[in-house]
């Protein structure tokens, strides 16, 4: 359009939806948004339940808080300071949760092992400073 042409997109780029890529390979700050702007979409309920095990203790709480507002997750026993244990042991039951969930026919593809490799892909070098 306009004469310009489209820009040349990884096959990831390509097909992934743009949030999943950033809740998966983005920086902590990008995750962190990425996981608010997630807050009542059923569909992004894996990936968000996905960083409930971040090294990000404000990923970790932004994840449950976007979790808690999809249908099925509104009552998770979880603390975002908790143990890794007791992180872990949450995670395996959200996980049992998004099992249960019914296929509305909207859920976007996911798979573990694919949002782990789009995970080692962060950029993990680059320092930042978040203002709080």
């Amino acid at each position: 359009m306009w004469g310009t042409s489209a820009p040349t997109l990884a096959a990831d780029e390509r097909g992934t939806a743009t949030g999943t890529l950033y809740i998966a390979r983005g920086e902590a700050g990008v995750r962190a948004i990425a996981a608010y702007a997630a807050a009542g979409h059923a569909a992004m309920a894996p990936f968000l339940v996905e960083l409930l095990d971040d090294d990000y203790s404000a990923i970790r709480y932004t994840a449950i808080r976007s979790l808690r507002t999809i249908p099925g997750f509104a009552d998770p026993a979880y603390d975002y300071v908790g143990s890794e244990e007791s992180r872990w042991a949450a995670q395996r039951e959200a996980r049992a949760r998004l099992a249960r969930q019914p296929n509305d026919g909207i859920q976007m593809s996911y798979s573990r092992g694919e949002f782990e490799r789009l995970a080692a892909q962060r950029d993990e070098t680059d320092q930042m400073f978040l203002a709080e």
